[in-house]
């Protein structure tokens, strides 16, 4: 048996280089991070992680140099991380919060169009 293979840890001028070149592939940066850039040129982040003996893969946005650079992704990559250590699968979770979000607005627009409905604007 070889010796485990062990990813550096990126650094931002080695990301500018990677999106530069345009090479389609998912670049490794450490940590469970990766790079893609897919064939229509798109950049973006994800996580692979492994949870209840499955591999499992969570996009978290595309490569923005102000709003969403490797430090930020970085960071997204350790919250992630720190829910699947819980045993929380940080995918799942974000679609409860998403459902949570869209039920919430929906409530508010039911009680907006209840205080619309005065006797005044009838």
């Amino acid at each position: 048996m070889g010796k485990p293979r062990r990813t550096k840890r990126i650094t931002h001028n080695e990301i500018k280089q990677i999106i530069s070149a345009k090479k389609v592939g998912r670049y490794p940066c450490k940590d469970n991070l990766y790079l893609n850039i897919t064939d229509s040129g798109t950049v973006n982040w994800c996580i692979i992680y492994d949870l209840n003996g499955k591999r499992k893969m969570k996009g978290i946005g595309a490569f923005d140099s102000a709003k969403n650079n490797l430090a930020i992704a970085r960071a997204k990559c350790d919250d992630c991380l720190v829910m699947i250590r819980k045993g929380i699968d940080p995918k799942v979770e974000e679609k409860l919060g998403l459902l949570a979000h869209k039920s919430k607005e929906k409530e508010l627009g039911k009680a907006k169009k209840l205080e619309d409905a005065t006797f005044e604007r009838l």
